[in-house]
């Protein structure tokens, strides 16, 4: 089930997980793409939303690394 970005945004109903997200951004670090605990499960619009505001997209600036 999707954990939600930011934490919680879903409150109590149950979202089905549709990928796997790095906590931490891998950005081509292949130890820390298979750290298991770097992963979290989020649905496609909290994944798209994580994704956006750490790659700059939706015209945000840019956060990462």
């Amino acid at each position: 089930m999707c954990v939600g970005f930011p934490k919680g945004r879903h409150g109590e109903v149950l979202v089905p997980a549709a990928h796997t997200d790095h906590i931490i951004p891998h950005r081509g670090d292949k130890k820390l793409f298979w750290d298991r605990s770097n992963w979290q499960p989020l649905c496609a619009t909290c994944h798209s939303v994580k994704t956006a505001e750490e790659d700059g997209g939706f015209g945000r600036p840019y956060r990462g690394g």
